[in-house]
């Protein structure tokens, strides 16, 4: 079965970035297309259907990469609705550019984006192999979700996999890393399971802030993780995990989101 990788491209240097981190990798049985979305008024602008498009990234991608067919297209409207609605295996956008992912600030094509990825996504912010991978999990749907998604990429078996989850007391983190981690040993030898424990007494549990100190120093080449948690009452009050992580981390970031669950 083949699968599709979209590429985002705004005419960015982010968006270059992006198409430098896909061409690292490989991806046998993927194809591609790279997306410019267009205002619906610019002049040569087809309405409807996609249209053949002379995209800012023209480099072929290196044959290692062994991608199939890669397709350059544009679409006319809003990129927050193209791109939001675009159903694909992997959508790939880069860190900051002109309206895709500006500064990662609110209102940004960006933040509408990582809240709800209609596919899972990638913010790639550097355009090296991914060689070391953590994959912070919560026992959550979402969180079953960015793994099976990463457990999909042909590339895996070549990294180094760490599973991470905060601990909260009711077992359901620890729970669901230890299931993560038995999936991702299918497509991954080198896969390694850490539980972080709060203090007993601490009166709360600040998840994001004990996976930020995970994180610190250490190899991590694309963070993977879920666009929401458990604890709705909780991101209302001070804001996902996700969210913070993505906007606060410096590597590249993998999300992904089951849609049944919300």
């Amino acid at each position: 079965m083949r699968r599709l990788l979209v590429l985002a491209d705004d005419h960015s240097e982010g968006a270059s970035t992006a198409w430098d981190w896909v061409c690292a990798q490989t991806w046998p049985d993927w194809d591609a297309e790279i997306v410019t979305v267009v205002d619906v008024d610019e002049p040569g602008a087809a309405k409807g259907e996609p249209c053949e498009w002379e995209p800012a990234v023209r480099r072929v991608p290196h044959r290692s990469t062994r991608l199939g067919e890669v397709r350059h297209i544009r679409a006319p409207g809003d990129a927050r609705v193209v791109l939001g609605a675009v159903e694909a295996d992997l959508l790939v956008i880069g860190p900051r550019g002109a309206g895709i992912a500006k500064k990662l600030h609110l209102g940004s094509v960006a933040e509408w984006l990582i809240n709800c990825p209609a596919s899972p996504m990638v913010i790639a912010r550097d355009a090296g192999k991914v060689d070391n991978v953590v994959v912070a999990v919560d026992g959550s749907s979402h969180s079953s979700k960015v793994v099976d998604r990463l457990r999909a990429f042909p590339w895996l078996s070549q990294s180094r996999v760490d599973v991470v989850a905060v601990e909260t007391g009711d077992g359901i983190a620890a729970t669901g890393a230890e299931q993560a981690t038995s999936t991702l040993e299918s497509a991954c030898a080198d896969v390694r399971m850490t539980i972080l424990r709060p203090y007993e007494w601490d009166l709360t549990i600040n998840v994001r802030g004990e996976l930020m100190q995970y994180l610190y120093g250490r190899p991590c080449d694309l963070l993977a993780m879920g666009t929401h948690g458990l604890r709705g009452w909780e991101r209302i009050r001070v804001g996902s995990t996700a969210d913070y992580l993505t906007h606060h981390v410096g590597t590249s970031v993998l999300l992904a989101r089951c849609p049944d669950a919300e």
